[in-house]
């Protein structure tokens, strides 16, 4: 009877479990797997969400001095690079609920269905689950937050599509869709369904969301301004108080960007009072000193000084006295904002952003005090702390570049002017000097064994609180997302910031140069403080302790070829005493790295600095200190340049008469004699491009008298013009024409006299070489020495072996394109960044090497790689059809295919002429278009 029972029982809960399989509509299944889908599979991944999330919001270490995310989650990269995350178990949860609970079985139909609307809908829906909706969506939220956006926004897309009849969920998916695309910087895309669901109408339900995501596109899109109405809604309606704040925060941030100080203020007051995380408290309050005008200041200045003094912000005491120098600067007191940005500096403890900041605003100060010298190591040490991404990279960046090298010149003269005064001094006090700096060197090198015994200690401990080498100690946090930079090292400017400071620290500021590590080149193993305040023998002692360079390393590795007896200790005299100018050889060398440094400085101040005063300052004190400094010329028409920018036509003509008087024969003494002369200036550089091509034009059809007047021309009323060489080439290659070999040599060598760094000099320079050797120029034109030129011959000829060797058909052998081009005529880059363009663009499969080689006057841009012949023909074609770039380039350059054999015998005494008669006779058809336009070229040269 039992028995029975257990067997009716079970045939029961059998037939109850059939009754409820997903493969039936009806109430009462749609009734079963709603209630299993919600409170057992649903529930346990909810609750996995939700830990996650929270996790991932309260883990997450914000840097809260540039502009903060709006979610953690945006600081995980675009594109996910693994598997896996903090989220997975509410995946598989989700995706367990969709499978076990999906029920896609239509619901019978009911007669005359197809006339009731409310039955009509029920046949189309695609799901009948009623509660799987929230599955499908909270597998697209943990896709999401997992960092897997793209199948996130695939997930969203579809939820869109196949629940359209529910306008809530599709308007919620097609907003977490948005928010996927801004994720991934799909700007546009997100853009695309925020406007569309504005136009369509968003359902009451979903406002707010639209609002949070409408914000994260607009300022993920760096349109702060545009976004501060849905960012106030998203401040308001965030799901967790972190949130809010959060957000409060980033909306001060852009109220500050905008000016709005006030606004701005009530915000982080507004954070700050919420008791959020210390971190976030503490972040609040520096910002509020950032908008702080109130009159109240001194108050806020004694609460910052408490904080100061607590032992939680021990690590924080940049920020603190960052904040204090905010509010004395927007007192107007910039010696207390200095002091305190400089307190900032040297307290940091963090040597990141923090720190960064601080030194970019005293920097800044100093910068705008014309103190230069003190600004540059702010940017410098600033690059080490920020990276690209900082809104003032930029102009960091370039700051830093500028002073590094006005520094250098700078150190130097200072140096320099020290060792002298040095050398100057009577024995007794020199050696004085020198013990007090050893002394120092002694007390120095105790404090800094002190301090790395210190810290090695401190590293060990921190290692051993870590955990680090313990098996199975892990310290990452699944849930926090962090973002890595592996780049490689020259690739990312904050590590080479680094490694610059670093650099700095050591070796102090060297000119990028060969042996920059010889220590009497230059004689730079002092540093920079021995104060000179005349260049007299007034010495400040006290200054002269940390002179000399007590890191050893720089002598000891000099050459000891380069210095007799050197002494690379520096705790005795005769370390410091060899490196003095002692002997009248070592003073003249100090002169010259005074006015070379004198010189540069100057011309830092007017071109890369654009401080006018400071440049002529500097130029008159070279003058007056070195009255006969090689930079004389330079000097005086610089100065007349800055004083008629300055509307000081006192100054200008003061020295306009110097340069005339001291130099009357110079291109710019005859420049400025003209009365016309500023006038001259304007027009110059219109002037002068459209008569160089009308000069070339002019050479082009051999009207050589009209190529030397205009030359002459030029020269007379524009001896400044950037083009004069170009004139001058031009001339030269006028005498090509008559024959006259003299007449082209004398022309060629005042060219490279006169302009030895002119873009054409170089091509001037191995044309007078092979006319020096013997070369025979061909008279009629210029271009005639590329068509007869004997590739590879020497000055006794062509040999016998090489006037034996002939060329020969193999079409099937590998080939190569030639684009030949005389030495100096074109921009090199601009040309190889065309063809490799091209190719780029236009050979999918095809993979060519392309090279620069040499020959005599010529240049030739190589492409390897052809198969055969038939390939390298069929390239050919390519470039001088519509789209080719052979059309555009330069009519100097010749295109020639060759094999890899015939060019080899081509670069032993054959000419191009013999190669072009040879493919024309050999290929006949195949070859007419590249022997035609050989042709054409030959025909076309005077």
């Amino acid at each position: 009877m039992k028995k029975a029972f257990h067997i009716l029982l079970s045939a029961f809960a059998v037939l109850l479990l059939w009754s409820c399989s997903a493969q039936k509509n009806t109430r009462a299944t749609r009734f079963y797997h709603t209630l299993t889908a919600h409170y057992n599979i649903y529930y346990n991944g909810e609750v996995a969400f939700n830990e996650a999330l929270k996790a991932m919001e309260t883990r997450y270490k914000e840097n809260y001095t540039g502009m903060i995310l709006m979610h953690p989650v945006d600081a995980l990269p675009k594109e996910k690079a693994g598997t896996g995350g903090p989220f997975d178990r509410a995946l598989e949860k989700s995706n367990k609920a969709i499978k076990l609970h999906s029920i896609k079985v239509k619901p019978p139909k009911k007669p005359g269905w197809r006339n009731n609307p409310k039955q009509s809908a029920l046949q189309a829906q695609e799901e009948y689950n009623p509660f799987l909706k929230n599955s499908w969506l909270m597998l697209g939220k943990a896709q999401f937050f997992n960092g897997d956006f793209l199948q996130s926004a695939a997930t969203f897309s579809y939820i869109a599509r196949h629940y359209v009849q529910d306008a809530e969920v599709a308007a919620e998916s097609r907003l977490w869709q948005a928010r996927c695309y801004t994720e991934m910087e799909w700007f546009y895309e997100a853009e695309d369904i925020l406007r569309k669901l504005n136009i369509n109408g968003i359902p009451r339900k979903n406002l707010n969301q639209y609002a949070a995501v409408n914000a994260g596109y607009l300022v993920g899109n760096q349109q702060f301004e545009e976004a501060v109405p849905y960012l106030q809604t998203a401040a308001k309606t965030a799901k967790t108080k972190l949130q809010r704040t959060r957000m409060k925060y980033l909306l001060g941030q852009i109220y500050t960007g905008m000016g709005e100080n006030q606004l701005a203020y009530s915000l982080f007051n507004s954070v700050a009072s919420a008791n959020p995380p210390y971190d976030l408290e503490f972040a609040a309050r520096i910002r509020q000193t950032e908008v702080f005008s109130g009159a109240n200041y001194r108050k806020m200045v004694k609460m910052l000084e408490r904080m100061a003094k607590s032992d939680k912000n021990k690590d924080f005491l940049d920020q603190v006295y960052y904040a204090v120098g905010n509010i004395y600067i927007n007192q107007g007191d910039t010696a207390n904002a200095l002091a305190n940005y400089e307190l900032a500096i040297e307290k940091s403890t963090q040597n990141g952003t923090d720190k960064a900041i601080a030194q970019i605003k005293a920097g800044d100060l100093y910068f705008q005090m014309r103190n230069y010298i003190k600004a540059q190591p702010c940017f410098s040490g600033a690059l080490a702390g920020i990276n690209k991404e900082y809104k003032d990279y930029e102009r960091v960046s370039k700051l830093s570049s500028v002073l590094d090298e006005l520094v250098i010149h700078a150190e130097a003269v200072q140096l320099q002017d020290s060792l002298q005064i040095l050398a100057r001094m009577p024995e007794e006090e020199r050696l004085a000097v020198i013990d007090k700096i050893i002394e120092q060197v002694i007390k120095e090198e105790k404090e800094a064994k002190a301090s790395a015994d210190k810290d090695a200690y401190l590293a060990e401990q921190q290692t051993k609180d870590n955990g680090i080498d313990r098996p199975g100690m892990e310290t990452a946090d699944a849930s926090q997302p962090t973002v890595g930079d592996g780049s490689f090292y020259f690739y990312n400017p904050q590590v080479v910031a680094q490694g610059k400071t670093q650099f700095q620290r050591k070796w102090g500021r060297r000119p990028l140069e060969d042996h920059w590590r010889r220590a009497k080149k230059a004689l730079s193993t002092f540093e920079e403080n021995i104060a000179v305040e005349e260049p007299a023998d007034t010495l400040v002692i006290d200054s002269t302790l940390q002179a000399f360079d007590s890191d050893s390393t720089l002598l000891a590795d000099a050459g000891t070829d380069s210095i007799p007896n050197i002494s690379d200790d520096p705790k005795t005299r005769e370390y410091y005493i060899q490196q003095l100018p002692l002997a009248p050889e070592d003073i003249d060398a100090s002169n010259i790295i005074i006015i070379d440094g004198l010189f540069n400085m100057a011309m830092i101040y007017k071109d890369r600095l654009d401080d006018l005063p400071l440049s002529i300052e500097a130029f008159e004190d070279l003058e007056h200190r070195f009255p006969d400094n090689e930079h004389r010329l330079e000097s005086f028409y610089q100065i007349f340049l800055m004083a008629l920018r300055l509307g000081d036509t006192e100054q200008s003509q003061v020295y306009k008469d110097k340069l005339i008087e001291a130099f009357p024969e110079s291109d710019y003494a005859i420049a400025i004699a003209d009365p016309d002369y500023e006038y001259n200036m304007r027009m110059m550089d219109v002037v002068q491009d459209s008569v160089y091509e009308a000069t070339y034009n002019s050479w082009q059809t051999g009207d050589i008298q009209t190529v030397r007047q205009s030359g002459q021309e030029m020269n007379e009323k524009y001896p400044l013009a950037k083009l004069l060489p170009k004139f001058m080439f031009l001339d030269a290659l006028t005498y090509v024409e008559e024959g006259d070999v003299e007449g082209f040599k004398a022309t060629l060598k005042a060219l490279l006299d006169k302009y030895p760094n002119a873009d054409v000099s170089e091509l001037a320079g191995e044309m007078l070489k092979g006319v020096l050797r013997g070369r025979e120029l061909v008279q009629g034109g210029a271009h005639g020495m590329v068509w007869d030129m004997r590739f590879g011959a020497n000055e006794e000829g062509v040999s016998a072996e090489d006037s034996a060797r002939a060329f020969t058909a193999e079409k099937n052998a590998p080939h190569r394109m030639m684009l030949l081009f005389p030495t100096g005529s074109i921009d090199r880059n601009q040309l190889l960044f065309a063809v490799a363009s091209y190719n780029f663009a236009n050979l999918i499969v095809k993979d060519l090497d392309l090279s620069f080689e040499e020959a005599g006057t010529l240049s030739m841009l190589m492409l390897t790689g052809f198969y055969h012949f038939d390939e390298a023909l069929q390239y050919y074609k390519m470039i001088y059809a519509a789209g080719g770039y052979a059309s555009a380039l330069n009519r100097d350059i010749v295109v020639v295919p060759i094999s890899e054999a015939n060019y080899e015998t081509l670069m032993h005494g054959k000419t191009l002429d013999e190669y072009i008669a040879f493919l024309a006779e050999t290929y006949g058809g195949d070859a007419a278009d590249v022997a035609a336009r050989w042709q054409l070229g030959k025909d076309n040269c005077p």
